[in-house]
C-alpha cells in the first residue's frame, strides 16, 4: 500500500520561492563575471605598465652606459645632427667610435612585441618643473646646458573585454630621462 506524502504548503502569506536562488544567480553572475574580467583587466595592464617602466629604465642605462664610452659630447653649438653622430657611433674593441646610424631603442634594449619607442637627444638645463630645452650653452641661472636623452616607450595592451578607452586605455606609456654627460 503505498504511503502518502503530503506536499509542504508555503506558510500563510507567502508564495512559492522555490527557483528563486537559480534566478538570481542567473540575474547577478553575468554581473560577477564581468566585475572579475574588470579586475583581471586592470591587473594584466598595470603589469604591462610595470614591464614598460622597467625597459624605459634599462634603455636608459644603457644609452648612459653608451654615452660613456664615447668621446666629449659636443657643445649646443654642434646642434642636434652633431650630438647624434657622436652617440651613434658603435664602441669597436679599441674604444674607438665606428660607422653606424643612429641608436634605437631596439639596439639598446631588447624589445618584446606591440612595444615601440623613440629616442630623442636634446640639450638641457634643469628646473623645479623638471629639464627645458636649451637654444644656447648657458642656462637661465648661469650653469651650462647639459646633454639629455629622454626615451618614450608605448606598449599595447591586450584586453578580455572591450572595456570604453575612457575606463581603461588600450595602451600603456613609459618615459625616462638620463643626463649624459
Amino acid at each position: 500500500m503505498p504511503i502518502a506524502c503530503p506536499v509542504p504548503t508555503p506558510p500563510a502569506g507567502r508564495e512559492d520561492e522555490r527557483g528563486a536562488a537559480a534566478l538570481e544567480m542567473a540575474l547577478l553572475l553575468p554581473v560577477l563575471v564581468a566585475l572579475l574580467l574588470g579586475v583581471a583587466d586592470v591587473a594584466i595592464a598595470a603589469a604591462r605598465a610595470r614591464e614598460v617602466e622597467a625597459l624605459a629604465g634599462s634603455a636608459a642605462a644603457a644609452l648612459q652606459r653608451l654615452a660613456r664610452d664615447r668621446p666629449a659630447l659636443p657643445s649646443v653649438a654642434a646642434g642636434p645632427a652633431g650630438f647624434a653622430s657622436v652617440l651613434s657611433a658603435p664602441v669597436s674593441s679599441g674604444g674607438r667610435p665606428g660607422p653606424r646610424g643612429s641608436p634605437s631603442v631596439a639596439e639598446l634594449v631588447q624589445l618584446p612585441p606591440g612595444v615601440t619607442g623613440a629616442v630623442t637627444l636634446f640639450h638641457g638645463c634643469p628646473t623645479r618643473q623638471g629639464i627645458a630645452p636649451a637654444s644656447s650653452a648657458a642656462c637661465p641661472g648661469g650653469g651650462l646646458a647639459a646633454s639629455f636623452a629622454r626615451i618614450e616607450l608605448s606598449a599595447s595592451v591586450r584586453r578580455l573585454l572591450p572595456w570604453p578607452e575612457t575606463w581603461l586605455s588600450p595602451t600603456v606609456e613609459a618615459r625616462a630621462i638620463v643626463r649624459l654627460d
